[in-house]
């Protein structure tokens, strides 16, 4: 969990991930605290008493598709301020999927039958309202209700050493150092002029994240899209190719950017993606590696090049990445079906050919 805690926020302090700024999502009501949702968690990690004010912030975060890195020790109390706020619910009432969703995600934790159970109630309660059901209701069960996202997987990947942004975490809440805080704060700044097409300013201040070595690859992604929505597809190779090169030190949610990169270039040089497929469907199947990503205007801005299906192609495999679609959608591809060890082995033969 990003941090913002700079004097100059408007309105809200922020949290920020690698691609937006999403606090506005956060929140079912209006605060008015002054503090952050993560000085909020930090006091509940550390013991401090919890007002309802603060609770109410701990159970939005709890209802969003955040991860809150807490120590397991704190599960118990956690689904007891989220069964709180169910009680508080006309019972099997549309208000209560979402919630459910967030005491599913801790309670299969300490009893994973319990967990099942309600998990099925909400299945049965959105099937219900699925026709009452709001855009922004629709959006969060995509979000939240994906099995591979639960507590549960995030807490074994955890065990088995796999890198990812955990729910649960040994050491407790993870905190952003002041040097970080000013980089995140740095690279949505480079977001906004990204958005405003003021392309210049973005590059400068992407440019300055490598150069203190702030989570390079993923910058080189950054990079590598402001490249081709500036209409310098060179450069933007370049940026994916270094960022492959680092893809070792790159955080796990990075990987797939970087795939979809190799991909979109093969595809607008009319060569085969096989490979690069092949190595996406394995990172998708290892573990939770997908975050908020909008490359959008990218596809738009080579949409000439491309024919229909590969444009709905790579529009699909932005939403995968980026978490808002399941990877099942790319079984209706013909590009992701026949990526088999026949395209893996013509491109090994190529590599060895060109040495």
């Amino acid at each position: 969990m990003i941090v913002d805690q700079g004097d100059n926020i408007s309105k809200k302090d922020r949290i920020y991930f690698d691609d937006m700024s999403v606090l506005a999502g956060i929140y079912s009501w209006e605060p008015t605290l002054t503090e952050t949702p993560a000085d909020v968690v930090d006091q509940w990690v550390s013991g401090s008493e919890m007002n309802q004010d603060y609770k109410k912030v701990l159970v939005d975060l709890m209802c969003s598709n955040i991860r809150i890195a807490i120590n397991p020790d704190r599960v118990n109390e956690a689904c007891s301020f989220l069964e709180t706020e169910l009680l508080a619910m006309p019972e099997d009432s549309i208000e209560t999927i979402i919630p459910l969703l967030g005491l599913w995600k801790f309670k299969c934790l300490t009893d994973a039958e319990k967990g099942e159970e309600i998990y099925a109630r909400a299945d049965r309660l959105m099937e219900k309202y699925r026709m009452d059901a709001d855009e922004k209701l629709k959006d969060k069960w995509v979000r939240l209700s994906r099995r591979d996202r639960s507590a549960e997987h995030q807490y074994q990947c955890v065990q088995k050493g796999v890198p990812l942004f955990p729910l649960f975490d040994p050491d407790g809440l993870e905190l952003i150092s002041p040097k970080h805080d000013s980089a995140f704060r740095l690279r949505s700044e480079a977001l906004d002029h990204l958005v405003g097409k003021r392309f210049e300013e973005a590059e400068k201040i992407y440019l300055h994240l490598i150069e203190i070595g702030f989570e390079v690859p993923g910058t080189y992604c950054h990079l590598a899209r402001l490249y081709l929505l500036s209409n310098r597809d060179r450069m933007a190779r370049k940026m994916v190719t270094r960022a492959w090169k680092l893809r070792r030190d790159a955080k796990v949610y990075a990987i797939p950017r970087i795939l979809f990169f190799k991909i979109f270039f093969c595809l607008c040089g009319n060569t085969n993606p096989g490979y690069w497929i092949r190595k996406m469907k394995t990172i998708l199947s290892d573990c939770d590696c997908t975050l908020n990503w909008d490359v959008n205007l990218t596809i738009e801005a080579v949409k000439p090049k491309l024919n229909a299906e590969t444009t709905e192609f790579l529009v699909a495999l932005s939403q995968v990445i980026s978490g808002d679609a399941e990877k099942e959608i790319m079984l209706g591809y013909n590009l992701w079906k026949q990526s088999g060890k026949i395209a893996t082995m013509i491109h090994d033969i190529h590599k060895i050919l060109q040495k």
